[in-house]
């Protein structure tokens, strides 16, 4: 038999609870974190949950830029950032490349095919 849960934290206690986890490592390590990331297990042990929903992970996404960070998931991994950080960083617009956009008209083009060799040349 299984034992039930009292009670789960909400996503807002959830995001809280990381912000905090930033602090306290902060204290330990004597240096500011701007950005930093969580293992999904960690997510999952904090949240006492058997796994993070996606319905779920979306509402810690909005709960955490209630306090000034953003997420996003990479792999197995949160990666949060402080959201003022995030809106200094260089925009790129899909002005720069609209004649390149305009020529595209299907994966066998000439110009995607371009685009793509570039970009595969980027790849880290």
């Amino acid at each position: 038999m299984f034992e039930l849960q009292a009670s789960r934290p909400s996503a807002q206690m959830v995001a809280i609870y990381l912000v905090y986890l930033r602090t306290d490592f902060e204290k330990e390590h004597s240096r500011k974190l701007s950005r930093f990331r969580v293992s999904i297990k960690t997510l999952r042990n904090i949240s006492k949950r058997f796994r993070i929903s996606e319905a779920f992970a979306a509402e810690i996404v909005d709960e955490l830029g209630y306090l000034g960070w953003t997420a996003v998931t990479s792999g197995d991994y949160f990666a949060i950032i402080r959201s003022g950080l995030v809106q200094k960083w260089s925009r790129v617009s899909d002005l720069r490349v609209g004649d390149e956009l305009d020529a595209i008209d299907s994966a066998e083009s000439s110009e995607f095919r371009r685009i793509s060799r570039i970009v595969d040349k980027d790849r880290e």
